[in-house]
Protein backbone atom coordinates (compact mmCIF):
# COMPACT_ATOMS: atom_id res chain seq x y z
CA UNK A 1 0.00 0.00 0.00
CA UNK A 2 1.05 3.53 -0.86
CA UNK A 3 0.52 6.99 0.86
CA UNK A 4 0.77 10.04 -0.99
CA UNK A 5 1.04 13.41 0.74
CA UNK A 6 -0.84 15.80 -1.93
CA UNK A 7 0.34 19.40 -2.62
CA UNK A 8 -0.89 22.60 -2.18
CA UNK A 9 -4.74 21.79 -3.52
CA UNK A 10 -5.12 18.36 -2.15
CA UNK A 11 -8.37 17.76 -4.18
CA UNK A 12 -6.79 18.31 -7.69
CA UNK A 13 -3.96 16.18 -6.31
CA UNK A 14 -6.91 13.12 -5.36
CA UNK A 15 -8.50 13.70 -8.74
CA UNK A 16 -5.58 13.10 -10.51
CA UNK A 17 -4.55 9.82 -8.37
CA UNK A 18 -8.42 8.37 -9.20
CA UNK A 19 -7.80 9.31 -12.78
CA UNK A 20 -5.03 7.12 -12.96
CA UNK A 21 -5.67 4.37 -10.81
CA UNK A 22 -10.00 4.03 -9.95
CA UNK A 23 -11.90 5.48 -7.07
CA UNK A 24 -11.66 2.23 -5.59
CA UNK A 25 -8.11 2.54 -5.10
CA UNK A 26 -7.90 5.35 -3.64
CA UNK A 27 -8.85 6.39 -0.61
CA UNK A 28 -8.19 10.16 1.09
CA UNK A 29 -7.18 10.41 4.71
CA UNK A 30 -6.85 13.42 6.99
CA UNK A 31 -4.28 16.15 6.24
CA UNK A 32 -3.90 16.12 2.52
CA UNK A 33 -2.93 12.71 2.04
CA UNK A 34 -3.90 9.49 0.51
CA UNK A 35 -3.50 5.81 0.22
CA UNK A 36 -3.47 4.35 -2.72
CA UNK A 37 -4.03 0.47 -3.69
CA UNK A 38 -1.84 -0.02 -6.67
CA UNK A 39 1.60 0.30 -8.18
CA UNK A 40 1.80 3.77 -8.21
CA UNK A 41 4.11 5.90 -10.55
CA UNK A 42 5.22 8.61 -8.75
CA UNK A 43 7.34 10.83 -10.99
CA UNK A 44 4.78 11.38 -13.53
CA UNK A 45 2.28 12.41 -10.79
CA UNK A 46 2.05 16.38 -9.92
CA UNK A 47 -0.44 16.61 -7.59
CA UNK A 48 1.52 14.73 -5.26
CA UNK A 49 4.22 15.76 -2.91
CA UNK A 50 5.83 12.75 -1.47
CA UNK A 51 4.64 9.17 -1.53
CA UNK A 52 5.71 6.22 0.86
CA UNK A 53 5.03 2.53 1.63
CA UNK A 54 3.00 2.03 4.61
CA UNK A 55 5.09 -0.08 7.31
CA UNK A 56 1.96 -0.17 9.85
CA UNK A 57 -1.25 1.10 11.07
CA UNK A 58 -1.90 1.58 14.80
CA UNK A 59 -4.54 2.28 16.36
CA UNK A 60 -5.19 5.71 18.26
CA UNK A 61 -4.48 9.29 17.50
CA UNK A 62 -2.14 10.01 20.01
CA UNK A 63 1.30 10.50 17.84
CA UNK A 64 3.55 9.24 20.85
CA UNK A 65 2.08 5.61 20.19
CA UNK A 66 3.85 5.92 16.66
CA UNK A 67 6.88 6.43 18.24
CA UNK A 68 6.59 3.70 20.66
CA UNK A 69 5.79 1.57 17.91
CA UNK A 70 9.20 3.10 15.86
CA UNK A 71 11.32 2.53 19.36
CA UNK A 72 11.08 -1.64 18.47
CA UNK A 73 10.64 -1.86 15.12
CA UNK A 74 13.21 0.88 13.33
CA UNK A 75 16.22 -0.89 13.28
CA UNK A 76 14.38 -4.09 11.31
CA UNK A 77 13.04 -1.24 8.99
CA UNK A 78 16.05 0.29 8.21
CA UNK A 79 18.05 -2.41 7.91
CA UNK A 80 21.87 -1.62 8.76
CA UNK A 81 22.14 0.67 6.26
CA UNK A 82 26.35 0.82 5.69
CA UNK A 83 27.60 4.53 6.61
CA UNK A 84 25.80 7.19 7.83
CA UNK A 85 21.75 6.90 8.02
CA UNK A 86 20.29 10.51 7.18
CA UNK A 87 16.94 10.06 9.47
CA UNK A 88 14.13 12.71 9.64
CA UNK A 89 10.43 11.89 10.78
CA UNK A 90 7.63 14.32 9.61
CA UNK A 91 3.90 14.24 11.52
CA UNK A 92 0.83 14.99 9.60
CA UNK A 93 -2.01 16.01 10.82
CA UNK A 94 -1.63 15.15 14.68
CA UNK A 95 -0.88 17.24 17.43
CA UNK A 96 2.33 17.40 19.11
CA UNK A 97 5.07 20.13 19.81
CA UNK A 98 8.06 20.57 17.60
CA UNK A 99 10.59 20.10 20.39
CA UNK A 100 8.66 17.18 21.69
CA UNK A 101 9.47 15.53 18.25
CA UNK A 102 12.71 16.60 17.90
CA UNK A 103 13.13 15.00 21.27
CA UNK A 104 11.30 11.25 19.95
CA UNK A 105 13.78 11.68 16.88
CA UNK A 106 16.64 12.15 18.69
CA UNK A 107 15.77 8.91 21.83
CA UNK A 108 15.48 7.24 17.69
CA UNK A 109 18.84 7.61 16.80
CA UNK A 110 20.58 7.22 20.48
CA UNK A 111 18.65 3.65 19.77
CA UNK A 112 20.04 3.16 16.09
CA UNK A 113 23.50 4.17 17.61
CA UNK A 114 23.35 1.30 19.97
CA UNK A 115 22.32 -0.85 17.30
CA UNK A 116 25.90 0.15 15.71
CA UNK A 117 23.93 2.10 12.73
CA UNK A 118 25.74 6.04 12.39
CA UNK A 119 22.84 8.66 12.76
CA UNK A 120 22.32 11.99 11.65
CA UNK A 121 19.14 13.37 12.09
CA UNK A 122 17.56 16.39 10.03
CA UNK A 123 16.12 18.38 12.59
CA UNK A 124 12.66 19.38 12.60
CA UNK A 125 11.54 23.04 12.28
CA UNK A 126 8.01 22.18 11.74
CA UNK A 127 5.98 18.78 12.14
CA UNK A 128 6.45 18.33 8.38
CA UNK A 129 9.76 18.21 6.66
CA UNK A 130 9.26 20.15 3.40
CA UNK A 131 9.66 18.42 0.48
CA UNK A 132 12.56 20.69 -0.25
CA UNK A 133 13.78 18.97 3.04
CA UNK A 134 13.70 15.69 2.14
CA UNK A 135 15.30 16.13 -1.62
CA UNK A 136 17.93 18.31 -0.76
CA UNK A 137 19.10 15.64 2.55
CA UNK A 138 18.42 12.40 0.62
CA UNK A 139 16.24 10.73 2.63
CA UNK A 140 14.57 8.48 0.10
CA UNK A 141 18.05 7.63 -0.72
CA UNK A 142 19.65 3.99 0.25
CA UNK A 143 21.18 6.14 2.79
CA UNK A 144 18.27 7.91 3.30
CA UNK A 145 15.16 7.25 5.97
CA UNK A 146 11.94 9.62 6.31
CA UNK A 147 9.56 8.16 8.48
CA UNK A 148 5.74 10.00 7.81
CA UNK A 149 3.23 9.46 10.50
CA UNK A 150 0.12 9.81 9.33
CA UNK A 151 -3.30 10.93 11.24
CA UNK A 152 -5.99 8.73 9.45
CA UNK A 153 -9.30 9.30 12.01
CA UNK A 154 -9.16 7.28 14.92
CA UNK A 155 -5.68 5.71 13.80
CA UNK A 156 -1.80 6.40 13.01
CA UNK A 157 -0.58 5.62 9.63
CA UNK A 158 3.28 4.54 9.45
CA UNK A 159 5.12 4.87 6.19
CA UNK A 160 8.58 5.20 4.79
CA UNK A 161 8.83 7.43 2.32
CA UNK A 162 10.15 6.40 -0.56
CA UNK A 163 9.39 9.33 -3.60
CA UNK A 164 9.84 12.55 -3.74
CA UNK A 165 9.37 15.66 -6.49
CA UNK A 166 12.42 16.52 -7.96
CA UNK A 167 12.80 19.95 -7.39
CA UNK A 168 16.01 20.45 -9.68
CA UNK A 169 14.43 18.65 -12.28
CA UNK A 170 11.00 20.73 -12.26
CA UNK A 171 12.98 24.09 -12.21
CA UNK A 172 15.10 23.25 -14.86
CA UNK A 173 12.44 22.30 -17.21
CA UNK A 174 10.57 25.03 -16.41
CA UNK A 175 13.35 28.50 -16.11
CA UNK A 176 16.21 26.65 -18.37
CA UNK A 177 14.11 26.03 -21.35
CA UNK A 178 15.35 28.38 -24.00
CA UNK A 179 11.67 30.13 -24.63
CA UNK A 180 9.34 31.52 -21.81
CA UNK A 181 6.87 33.75 -21.91
CA UNK A 182 5.15 35.31 -18.83
CA UNK A 183 2.49 37.41 -20.65
CA UNK A 184 0.97 34.21 -22.19
CA UNK A 185 1.09 32.91 -18.83
CA UNK A 186 3.15 30.07 -17.31
CA UNK A 187 2.13 26.31 -17.00
CA UNK A 188 4.37 25.29 -14.46
CA UNK A 189 5.51 21.69 -15.42
CA UNK A 190 3.71 19.85 -12.42
CA UNK A 191 0.40 21.64 -13.57
CA UNK A 192 0.89 20.26 -17.20
CA UNK A 193 1.32 16.89 -15.60
CA UNK A 194 -1.92 16.78 -13.82
CA UNK A 195 -3.81 18.02 -16.78
CA UNK A 196 -2.22 14.75 -19.39
CA UNK A 197 -2.74 12.67 -16.30
CA UNK A 198 -6.60 13.94 -15.88
CA UNK A 199 -7.13 13.51 -19.89
CA UNK A 200 -5.47 10.43 -20.12
CA UNK A 201 -6.66 8.32 -16.98
CA UNK A 202 -5.64 4.68 -16.47
CA UNK A 203 -6.51 3.86 -20.01
CA UNK A 204 -3.91 5.59 -21.64
CA UNK A 205 -1.31 5.40 -18.57
CA UNK A 206 -0.05 1.92 -17.70
CA UNK A 207 2.99 0.75 -19.17
CA UNK A 208 4.66 4.40 -19.40
CA UNK A 209 7.83 5.33 -17.46
CA UNK A 210 8.91 8.18 -16.97
CA UNK A 211 11.19 9.56 -18.50
CA UNK A 212 9.79 7.41 -20.87
CA UNK A 213 12.08 5.25 -23.33
CA UNK A 214 9.46 4.09 -26.43
CA UNK A 215 10.64 1.93 -29.21
CA UNK A 216 11.22 3.16 -32.45
CA UNK A 217 8.80 4.08 -34.63
CA UNK A 218 8.51 4.25 -39.10
CA UNK A 219 8.84 7.78 -38.15
CA UNK A 220 12.20 9.24 -39.47
CA UNK A 221 11.67 12.09 -36.95
CA UNK A 222 10.75 10.17 -33.70
CA UNK A 223 13.07 10.76 -31.10
CA UNK A 224 13.89 14.55 -32.05
CA UNK A 225 11.85 17.20 -32.61
CA UNK A 226 11.80 17.89 -36.95
CA UNK A 227 14.14 21.00 -38.19
CA UNK A 228 13.46 23.90 -39.75
CA UNK A 229 14.95 22.40 -42.99
CA UNK A 230 12.80 19.54 -42.56
CA UNK A 231 9.51 21.13 -41.75
CA UNK A 232 6.98 20.05 -39.37
CA UNK A 233 5.11 17.28 -40.34
CA UNK A 234 6.25 13.67 -39.07
CA UNK A 235 4.35 10.92 -40.30
CA UNK A 236 2.94 9.22 -36.89
CA UNK A 237 -0.26 7.55 -37.16
CA UNK A 238 -1.23 8.00 -33.46
CA UNK A 239 -0.79 11.14 -32.17
CA UNK A 240 -1.69 11.08 -28.30
CA UNK A 241 -2.51 13.28 -27.02
CA UNK A 242 -3.09 16.55 -29.04
CA UNK A 243 -2.66 19.87 -27.48
CA UNK A 244 -4.19 22.37 -29.55
CA UNK A 245 -2.23 25.14 -28.08
CA UNK A 246 1.64 25.14 -28.08
CA UNK A 247 3.89 27.94 -26.81
CA UNK A 248 6.33 27.73 -23.88
CA UNK A 249 4.20 26.16 -22.39
CA UNK A 250 4.89 22.76 -20.80
CA UNK A 251 2.21 20.63 -21.99
CA UNK A 252 3.85 19.06 -24.78
CA UNK A 253 7.35 18.08 -23.12
CA UNK A 254 5.77 16.58 -19.98
CA UNK A 255 3.48 14.64 -22.32
CA UNK A 256 6.83 13.49 -24.36
CA UNK A 257 8.48 12.75 -21.05
CA UNK A 258 5.49 10.38 -20.21
CA UNK A 259 6.41 8.76 -23.63
CA UNK A 260 2.89 10.14 -25.68
CA UNK A 261 3.44 10.93 -29.15
CA UNK A 262 2.98 14.67 -28.91
CA UNK A 263 0.74 16.69 -31.37
CA UNK A 264 0.61 20.70 -30.76
CA UNK A 265 -0.88 23.27 -33.19
CA UNK A 266 -1.03 26.85 -32.51
CA UNK A 267 -2.22 29.82 -34.55
CA UNK A 268 0.80 31.65 -33.87
CA UNK A 269 3.95 30.57 -35.77
CA UNK A 270 5.95 31.87 -33.69
CA UNK A 271 4.52 30.14 -30.66
CA UNK A 272 4.78 26.79 -32.34
CA UNK A 273 8.70 27.72 -33.15
CA UNK A 274 8.85 28.02 -29.41
CA UNK A 275 7.67 24.62 -29.01
CA UNK A 276 9.97 23.37 -31.13
CA UNK A 277 12.80 24.64 -29.72
CA UNK A 278 12.17 23.52 -26.19
CA UNK A 279 11.10 19.89 -27.72
CA UNK A 280 14.86 19.81 -29.09
CA UNK A 281 16.42 21.10 -25.62
CA UNK A 282 14.47 18.47 -23.75
CA UNK A 283 15.18 15.32 -26.54
CA UNK A 284 18.90 16.66 -25.98
CA UNK A 285 18.86 16.20 -22.27
CA UNK A 286 16.56 12.71 -21.92
CA UNK A 287 16.80 9.47 -24.19
CA UNK A 288 13.10 10.01 -25.07
CA UNK A 289 12.09 8.26 -28.53
CA UNK A 290 8.38 8.91 -29.37
CA UNK A 291 6.79 11.03 -32.25
CA UNK A 292 6.54 14.72 -32.77
CA UNK A 293 4.42 17.08 -34.81
CA UNK A 294 3.40 20.15 -35.20
CA UNK A 295 1.14 22.38 -37.02
CA UNK A 296 0.41 26.05 -37.17
CA UNK A 297 -3.13 26.46 -37.45
CA UNK A 298 -6.26 27.83 -36.00
CA UNK A 299 -8.02 25.48 -33.02
CA UNK A 300 -11.25 26.62 -33.94
CA UNK A 301 -11.77 25.54 -37.30
CA UNK A 302 -8.68 23.29 -37.74
CA UNK A 303 -8.76 19.48 -39.29
CA UNK A 304 -6.58 17.25 -36.66
CA UNK A 305 -5.11 13.93 -38.23
CA UNK A 306 -6.94 11.23 -36.82
CA UNK A 307 -7.20 9.58 -34.88
CA UNK A 308 -7.75 12.11 -31.99
CA UNK A 309 -7.12 10.08 -28.19
CA UNK A 310 -7.32 12.48 -25.95
CA UNK A 311 -6.77 16.63 -25.11
CA UNK A 312 -4.73 17.99 -22.66
CA UNK A 313 -4.31 21.80 -23.05
CA UNK A 314 -4.40 25.04 -21.90
CA UNK A 315 -7.29 27.72 -23.26
CA UNK A 316 -7.02 31.41 -23.73
CA UNK A 317 -6.73 32.94 -20.20
CA UNK A 318 -7.40 36.38 -21.82
CA UNK A 319 -5.74 39.45 -20.14
CA UNK A 320 -3.50 38.45 -17.59
CA UNK A 321 -4.50 40.82 -14.58
CA UNK A 322 -2.44 41.59 -11.88
CA UNK A 323 -4.60 43.15 -10.12
CA UNK A 324 -8.49 43.76 -9.96
CA UNK A 325 -10.21 44.94 -12.96
CA UNK A 326 -12.48 47.28 -13.79
CA UNK A 327 -16.14 45.18 -14.49
CA UNK A 328 -15.90 46.43 -18.09
CA UNK A 329 -12.68 44.72 -18.69
CA UNK A 330 -13.59 42.05 -16.77
CA UNK A 331 -16.85 41.07 -19.04
CA UNK A 332 -14.63 42.02 -22.36
CA UNK A 333 -11.94 39.32 -21.50
CA UNK A 334 -14.66 36.89 -20.31
CA UNK A 335 -16.43 37.29 -23.63
CA UNK A 336 -13.29 37.44 -26.23
CA UNK A 337 -12.39 34.06 -23.90
CA UNK A 338 -15.45 32.40 -24.22
CA UNK A 339 -15.99 32.81 -28.21
CA UNK A 340 -12.78 30.82 -28.59
CA UNK A 341 -13.11 28.12 -26.11
CA UNK A 342 -16.99 27.27 -27.27
CA UNK A 343 -15.56 27.73 -31.11
CA UNK A 344 -12.71 25.33 -30.10
CA UNK A 345 -14.88 22.52 -28.57
CA UNK A 346 -17.70 22.63 -30.98
CA UNK A 347 -14.97 22.13 -33.55
CA UNK A 348 -13.25 19.27 -32.59
CA UNK A 349 -16.25 17.55 -30.96
CA UNK A 350 -16.71 16.50 -34.24
CA UNK A 351 -13.07 14.94 -34.79
CA UNK A 352 -13.62 12.92 -31.20
CA UNK A 353 -14.68 9.49 -30.81
CA UNK A 354 -17.33 9.10 -28.22
CA UNK A 355 -15.67 8.49 -24.45
CA UNK A 356 -12.80 10.49 -25.99
CA UNK A 357 -11.32 12.91 -23.16
CA UNK A 358 -9.88 15.84 -22.20
CA UNK A 359 -8.88 18.35 -19.99
CA UNK A 360 -8.16 21.59 -20.41
CA UNK A 361 -7.39 24.38 -18.04
CA UNK A 362 -9.62 27.27 -18.47
CA UNK A 363 -9.58 30.78 -17.20
CA UNK A 364 -11.59 31.40 -14.00
CA UNK A 365 -11.34 35.19 -12.31
CA UNK A 366 -12.02 35.94 -8.73
CA UNK A 367 -12.92 39.18 -8.65
CA UNK A 368 -14.19 41.28 -5.46
CA UNK A 369 -15.38 38.28 -3.76
CA UNK A 370 -17.02 36.63 -6.96
CA UNK A 371 -16.07 33.57 -8.88
CA UNK A 372 -16.53 33.67 -13.12
CA UNK A 373 -16.30 30.83 -15.16
CA UNK A 374 -16.39 31.05 -18.52
CA UNK A 375 -20.01 29.93 -19.35
CA UNK A 376 -19.73 28.07 -22.02
CA UNK A 377 -18.65 25.76 -18.87
CA UNK A 378 -21.88 25.48 -17.51
CA UNK A 379 -23.39 24.66 -20.45
CA UNK A 380 -20.79 21.55 -22.00
CA UNK A 381 -23.84 19.51 -22.63
CA UNK A 382 -25.56 21.49 -25.47
CA UNK A 383 -22.26 21.19 -26.94
CA UNK A 384 -22.10 17.37 -26.74
CA UNK A 385 -19.77 16.61 -23.47
CA UNK A 386 -20.39 15.71 -20.43
CA UNK A 387 -18.09 16.73 -17.26
CA UNK A 388 -16.60 13.73 -15.79
CA UNK A 389 -17.21 13.29 -11.66
CA UNK A 390 -14.91 12.49 -9.61
CA UNK A 391 -15.39 10.33 -5.99
CA UNK A 392 -12.47 12.55 -4.34
CA UNK A 393 -13.26 16.43 -5.57
CA UNK A 394 -15.70 18.19 -6.52
CA UNK A 395 -15.67 20.22 -9.81
CA UNK A 396 -15.63 23.40 -7.69
CA UNK A 397 -12.22 22.20 -6.29
CA UNK A 398 -10.74 21.64 -9.64
CA UNK A 399 -9.20 25.20 -9.87
CA UNK A 400 -5.72 25.68 -9.57
CA UNK A 401 -4.76 29.05 -8.20
CA UNK A 402 -2.97 31.01 -5.75
CA UNK A 403 -4.83 32.66 -2.95
CA UNK A 404 -4.03 36.45 -4.35
CA UNK A 405 -4.46 35.88 -8.25
CA UNK A 406 -7.25 36.57 -10.33
CA UNK A 407 -6.92 34.13 -12.84
CA UNK A 408 -7.19 30.86 -11.99
CA UNK A 409 -7.44 27.69 -14.06
CA UNK A 410 -9.93 25.38 -13.34
CA UNK A 411 -9.55 21.75 -14.91
CA UNK A 412 -12.31 20.81 -17.30
CA UNK A 413 -12.47 17.50 -17.28
CA UNK A 414 -14.73 16.25 -19.67
CA UNK A 415 -15.61 13.39 -22.55
CA UNK A 416 -17.36 13.47 -25.89
CA UNK A 417 -21.00 12.32 -25.24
Amino acid sequence: MTICILGRQPAIGLAELESLYGSDAVRPVEKGAALVDASVEFKRLGGSQKAGEVLTTIHGSEPQKAFLWLQKNLAEQVGGVEGKLKLGVSLYGATMSVSKLNANVLTLKKQLREKGQSVRVVPNTELELSSAQTYHNNLTDERGCEIMIVRDGGSMIIARATDVQGIDAYRKRDQERPHRDTFVGMLPPKLAQTIINLACGASFSEGFAFPAKRPKTDNPLAGRAPSEKEGDKSQNKTPTPPHPFCGPRANLQEAALMGYQIYGTDLEEKMVRYTRDNINWLFERYPIETGVYYETADATDHTWRKPVDVVACEGYLGHPFASEPAQEALLETIQTSNVIMKKFLTNIAGQLKPGARLCIAAPTWFVRGQTHHLPVSLKLDELGYERVAFTHATNEQLIYRRADQVVGRELLVIRKS
